[in-house]
């Protein structure tokens, strides 16, 4: 099973020139339903199709699906009137950092935590289910202070 972990792009904005431009409510309480209504018939699909939806609030919806189902899942994700970030992982960590990835590349975007792993963390890990059993050691305080005292000439304090 996969994590999938989606966000609304800059929703907020969105709503904000709305309420700036409607000359009545019926815009802003138009653009919620959408959302609402897009987020709910996601959720609804993924339970239907033997998925788990963990959170869905907003303009966010967390769930997990099989590997075998994640195309047909992404293309639930569609939208005309907003778009929306996505990270995909095999444990929530790694969609949550797929999603932050999605988020800092300019929105609108998918991306599997297995094409950035190397990036993030400058290692390939064979077998993702160990992901949760890894911890990844940076320098330890007493080698960041000796690395500062080789680039600046001063120790680095905590």
């Amino acid at each position: 099973m996969l994590y999938v972990a989606v966000d609304g792009d800059d929703i907020g904005q969105l709503l904000t020139q709305r309420i700036y431009k409607a000359d009545n409510d019926c815009e802003v309480t138009w653009f919620s339903a959408l959302i609402t209504d897009t987020l709910a018939e996601i959720a609804k699909w993924v339970v239907q199709n033997q998925g788990e939806v963990l959170f869905c609030t907003g303009d966010n919806i967390l769930f997990r699906i099989s590997e075998a189902l994640l195309d047909a899942a992404l293309c639930q994700l569609k939208s005309d009137g907003f778009t929306v970030s996505v990270g995909i992982g095999w444990t929530l960590k790694e969609a949550h950092w797929a999603l932050n990835v999605a988020k800092s590349l300019g929105k609108a975007r998918i991306v599997h935590f297995d094409e950035v792993r190397s990036d993030i963390f400058g290692i390939e890990q064979a077998n993702p289910k160990l992901n949760d059993i890894v911890i990844l050691k940076s320098e330890t305080a007493e080698e960041c202070a000796h690395q500062g005292d080789e680039t600046t000439g001063k120790g680095m304090t905590a």
